[in-house]
């Protein structure tokens, strides 16, 4: 009994030593080659790393000091792209980053990628021409937009006149006209959406051609589209329903926005 328990236990250990090996040989394939990339999180950027940037920048030899300000400078860098990359799939309510979010968060760092995407990129006055298409409202985008209570407070208060003038004359209507004037009232109802949607975008597009700038900030575009308002004698929007708006624009992937910054892409 006691030769068979111990040849058991040689087994077993050989079995056990046997898998390490194969679990050392992984490891190595992968490039976990020593305990010091666990202790560091694998964040670390080793120095045959920045060599081979170097070699490939032209650089012949580096000091012994420049690899740590190099993985400072690679962090914050990084940082910055990724913080934009994280705003763009928030923005899309998406979880996957495509390659031209990448490419689009590259550029407004300053580093213009060609070769993917479309066949050759577009100008920004091509960009600006495809913001100020007129756009069809759907029952949905108007929905969405009278929803906010900014908006329809501030619809009210320019057309209660003209709201009391026409209930007196819907009391008044026969039963075979209510369809026509349900169908007024829902004409009249995207009229204001309309016009405030093409302000927006007539005003983001003077604005990007105006500054020769892809990006605008959310205070700026509210403060200049108020003033276009009152020179059509239109009621002001508020933060909320611009929002609303430039939402509409980019479920049509004209602009891009965040709760600061509106991109045009």
């Amino acid at each position: 009994g006691g030769l068979a328990s111990a040849a058991g236990a040689a087994g077993a250990a050989g079995r056990k030593s046997q898998a390490n090996a194969k679990s050392q040989v992984c490891k190595r394939r992968l490039g976990f080659r020593s305990n010091r990339w666990k202790k560091r999180g694998g964040e670390h950027i080793g120095a045959p790393s920045i060599r081979r940037l170097a070699r490939r920048g032209g650089v012949k030899r580096l000091a012994a000091g420049i690899y740590g300000e190099t993985r400072i400078c690679l962090q914050q860098y990084l940082s910055t792209v990724l913080k934009d990359l994280v705003a763009l799939v928030e923005s899309a309510d998406r979880f996957t980053v495509t390659v031209m979010d990448v490419v689009f968060a590259l550029k407004r760092n300053g580093q213009s990628l060609y070769g993917y995407g479309e066949a050759y990129p577009q100008t920004r006055a091509q960009r600006v021409a495809r913001l100020k298409k007129r756009i069809a409202l759907q029952a949905a985008d108007l929905a969405a937009v009278s929803s906010s209570s900014s908006f329809s407070q501030s619809q009210t208060q320019s057309s209660s006149g003209a709201d009391e003038g026409r209930g007196q004359r819907a009391e008044a209507a026969v039963d075979s006209k209510a369809e026509a004037e349900a169908e007024a009232k829902s004409m009249a109802k995207a009229a204001p959406v309309q016009l405030i949607l093409e302000v927006v975008q007539k005003t983001l597009a003077e604005y990007f051609l105006r500054e020769r700038a892809d990006v605008c900030k959310a205070q700026t575009a509210l403060t200049e589209v108020n003033a276009a308002l009152a020179l059509r004698k239109e009621a002001p929007v508020s933060a909320e329903t611009l929002q609303q708006f430039l939402a509409l624009l980019q479920k049509r992937n004209h602009v891009m926005c965040s709760n600061e910054d509106i991109y045009l892409i």
